[in-house]
């Protein structure tokens, strides 16, 4: 059991990884701030997974699996654009790691509207079958200026 928690530490630290860093990427000169959540669930394809997580003024609503993509819709409730970026890591029945992949918004979600970010895995697998659960990451990025 302390082995499994450690390797699930260690795979939500490389998710938040492969979140934050090519945002750091994007920033240029001026500080970044980066603020995660995170959601775990089991696996269900071709049906809505309700999230309702708000996250400095960002509701993560949903997300749906089907096919080779996740499709994770959230709606930016803040007064001002959000850049933001999304992850999700994949485990089979044993919890280990299946594959893991991002989408970013650098251009933002605008302020009061919705935003989807659409992950594929198509790089690693052409169907979610024996995947057993997931884990989402959502990162805001903000400019310290």
């Amino acid at each position: 059991m302390v082995r499994m928690m450690r390797r699930m530490r260690l795979t939500v630290l490389l998710v938040a990884a492969m979140v934050v860093f090519p945002m750091a990427a994007l920033g240029g000169e001026e500080e970044v701030s980066f603020y995660p959540a995170s959601f775990t669930s089991a696996m269900v394809t071709d049906k809505i997974i309700d999230i309702d997580i708000d996250h400095r003024g960002v509701k993560l609503g949903a997300i749906t699996f089907s096919g080779n993509e996740a499709l994770l819709t959230v709606w930016n409730r803040s007064p001002n654009r959000v850049k933001a970026n999304a992850a999700v890591a994949l485990f089979d029945q044993k919890n280990r790691l299946i594959a893991a992949e991002s989408d970013s918004k650098a251009g933002g979600v605008g302020a009061g509207k919705q935003g989807n970010f659409k992950i594929n895995f198509k790089k690693f697998l052409s169907a979610f079958s024996g995947i057993s659960h997931f884990h989402l990451v959502f990162v805001i990025q903000e400019s310290e200026s």
